[in-house]
């Protein structure tokens, strides 16, 4: 019985002695700066959330790109973009 777990004691000190790898030291740490999320969505992102149609996204870049639109809050410009993007939805007959 000794000579057994003699055995089993040199077999299980060799394979946890074989299993684990040589003990090194990390040679430095690693460089985690930068973003670690999804970047900013932009306003043609949050426009496009669900859906979108490339009409409505069109409109809503020339909105966005006239100066004239500057004033207003971008609720009522995407609010205007999509209702035209809802009529260039094309169903068929």
């Amino acid at each position: 019985m000794s000579g057994c777990r003699a055995r089993f004691a040199l077999l299980a000190l060799t394979l946890v002695t074989a299993i684990s790898g040589p003990a090194v030291a990390q040679e430095r740490r690693p460089d985690l700066a930068g973003m670690w999320s999804d970047p900013p969505f932009t306003a043609l992102d949050s426009f496009c959330y669900f859906f979108c149609t490339d009409a409505g996204l069109d409109y809503l870049e020339g909105l966005l790109d006239d100066p004239a639109n500057d004033e207003r809050p971008y609720p009522e410009i995407s609010a205007e973009a999509r209702s035209t993007s809802k009529t260039s939805i094309s169903v068929p007959a």
